[in-house]
């Protein structure tokens, strides 16, 4: 069951597992493509919807585009067994499957920010995004490597004892995530405290971001030894060694649409891990774009109302046409 409380009108599509679909319909629907919002598995997807004036969800909703939010759920020590390959192969397909069963079979767009981008894009690689579906990648890591900056370092074995938390916890808990990112970015809560009191009117926003960043989530287990061994520590989807469900995975296999939107100041997913992905992809038609802020700004900050929902609904609104009858 979705713990996600919006701001606009919604239904359930469908629910598989802990996974809930929810459905946004525009006031007035003026595109044939709809839009899948796709968050990390470690975050509430409230990023995509925090309030009326911040909220991705609503600025495509004006633009006329009917909406779908996958809320992954809040993942147990029971969920420790669920695998990178099952969330893509399982849950991401049912996600594209059930959005196809409602609105027809044309070209259905995924918007996925962080991890989110990357599930996407492996999705893409493995056909279940398929090559006439637009691809956002928003903040979006695949390069893990030199360019993967400190994150990469902190998941070393050397620094992170991953199974031992593994045998602890079963997943990795919500605590030592929220710490990594603390970590990060220190001074960020102090920052939006003195900015909150410089701006009073943008009070309200400022503390939906605060509580978003105050509910990660837990990681579950089998999941994390795919994510961090593979991609962080192995570097293994850049270079086109990575393997799901006994199938290589190649970057160079997505043909779709895409844009790759990067935060120059993302100390999260850096511009240097997510500006590959537009160099690696088979698409003929592909954008990138780098913007100044942050990982979460570029989502959530202030500006992301004039760049980053502008860019996405514009870029959406040239690929795809105009609904029959609109």
């Amino acid at each position: 069951m979705s713990e996600h409380v919006s701001h606009f009108p919604n239904a359930v599509a469908g629910r598989r597992g802990k996974l809930t679909l929810l459905a946004f319909s525009p006031a007035s629907r003026r595109y044939a493509t709809p839009v899948v919002l796709v968050p990390a598995l470690i975050g509430a997807p409230t990023l995509f919807d925090l309030a009326p004036e911040a909220s991705l969800v609503g600025a495509l909703l004006a633009h006329g585009f009917a909406v779908y939010l996958v809320d992954w759920g809040r993942y147990g020590y029971e969920d420790r067994d669920l695998s990178l390959e099952t969330v893509v192969t399982g849950l991401l397909d049912f996600v594209a499957r059930r959005v196809r069963a409602r609105e027809g079979r044309g070209p259905v767009a995924f918007v996925g920010y962080c991890m989110g981008g990357t599930l996407v894009a492996l999705g893409a690689a493995l056909g279940i995004v398929r090559a006439i579906d637009p691809i956002v990648a928003l903040a979006a890591p695949v390069a893990f490597g030199d360019g993967g900056g400190r994150l990469v370092r902190w998941c070393a074995p050397d620094v992170l004892d991953l199974d031992r938390v593994l045998h602890l916890f079963g997943n990795v808990p919500a605590h030592m995530i929220e710490a990594a990112f603390l970590l990060l970015r220190p001074t960020a809560r102090v920052r939006a405290r003195l900015a909150e009191s410089a701006a009073p009117d943008r009070a309200p926003t400022r503390a939906a971001i605060a509580r978003w960043a105050e509910t990660w989530l837990d990681l579950p287990g089998a999941f994390a030894r795919d994510w961090i061994g593979a991609l962080y520590r192995g570097n293994l989807l850049a270079t086109g060694r990575l393997r799901l469900g006994g199938r290589a995975i190649h970057l160079g296999a997505i043909r779709s649409p895409l844009l790759v939107l990067a935060a120059d100041g993302d100390t999260i997913a850096p511009r240097a891990s997510c500006e590959p992905l537009a160099a690696a992809v088979g698409s003929s038609d592909v954008t990138f774009t780098a913007l100044p802020g942050g990982h979460i700004a570029l989502i959530a900050g202030r500006p992301a109302r004039s760049s980053t929902y502008a860019i996405v609904a514009s870029w959406l609104a040239s690929r795809t046409g105009s609904r029959s009858g609109a």
